[in-house]
């Protein structure tokens, strides 16, 4: 049962800190660099995390730029113990 509690742990917190790296990324845009990763610090140790984004193609303005973006993250606990991953698509910002 300590196994499952360890498992429960991951897959409810992951999806939050997932959520977390999302929110800082549209704050930081266009400046966020298209792959980075790190980790959560103290607060939460062992769970690292790393992020690509890239322009989705088939939008893009009149002028050639790139109007969605795609992200992928990945939390990781303990170095590849468990995993979770998330796609998600962002309008990019005006002056991207």
């Amino acid at each position: 049962s300590i196994a499952m509690e360890g498992i429960a742990r991951f897959h409810t917190l992951a999806p939050l800190l997932a959520q977390q790296l999302v929110a800082e990324i549209e704050l930081q845009a266009p400046e966020f660099p298209a792959t980075d990763s790190g980790d959560f610090g103290d607060d939460y140790p062992g769970y690292t995390w790393a992020v690509e984004i890239a322009d989705v193609d088939a939008f893009n303005d009149p002028d050639g730029r790139a109007l969605l973006k795609q992200i992928d993250i990945e939390i990781h606990l303990n170095r590849e113990e468990d995993l979770f991953t998330l796609r998600t698509f962002r309008l990019a910002n005006a002056g991207s």
